[in-house]
């Protein structure tokens, strides 16, 4: 073999080993948004996935640039059930005196009559209660909107507890530890 032939094939095969290298080191490929991730669901069976997955995003999609927001994958059958939800900032980084807004979406054939949030602050004595309002949809289906200024105390939320009731009585809880 020539010398200009080796060169050319130890170019080629440094070429190759980049490549791969920059394929491991970028694999899986980043999430920089939790509401990217595509919703599991249990709900094969019944044909409803499809919906549920298309539900998901309606709250979730459009953040803004501070917003958070998540999707919740529960059970087939089970009501009430909580589909996704959004913050107006990630609960650990809001602070006393800031506006703390948060949205879910929920669902249940027999109607919610309650949606409420809890949110506690860096000492479990620290709670506050949100009677979230349905903004959007209907009882069966919709997005429930609440809002409250943090109070000045509160250095952050530790955690976060949705909760809701349908018309028979059946809850669901949600909570969300920072």
């Amino acid at each position: 073999m020539s010398e200009q032939k080796i060169i050319l094939f130890i170019v080629i095969i440094g070429i190759v080993a980049g490549i791969i290298i920059l394929a491991v080191l970028n694999y899986p490929p980043k999430i920089e948004n939790p509401t990217e991730k595509e919703t599991e669901t249990t709900e094969k069976e019944t044909g409803k996935e499809e919906k549920t997955q298309e539900d998901s995003q309606q709250v979730a999609d459009g953040l803004k640039e501070e917003e958070y927001g998540f999707n919740v994958s529960s059970a087939a059958g089970v009501y009430p059930k909580f589909i996704s939800g959004k913050f107006s900032k990630r609960p650990p980084e809001v602070k006393g005196g800031e506006n703390f807004n948060a949205s879910i979406k929920a669902e249940d054939p027999d109607g919610i009559s309650t949606v409420k949030l809890t949110l506690v602050g860096q000492e479990d004595s620290l709670k506050e209660e949100i009677q979230l309002e349905l903004v959007e949809g209907d009882e069966f289906s919709g997005v429930w909107q609440g809002s409250l200024i943090i109070p000045d105390e509160w250095t952050k939320i530790s955690w976060t507890n949705f909760y809701t009731q349908n018309k028979l009585g059946e809850t669901e809880d949600l909570n969300l530890r920072w």
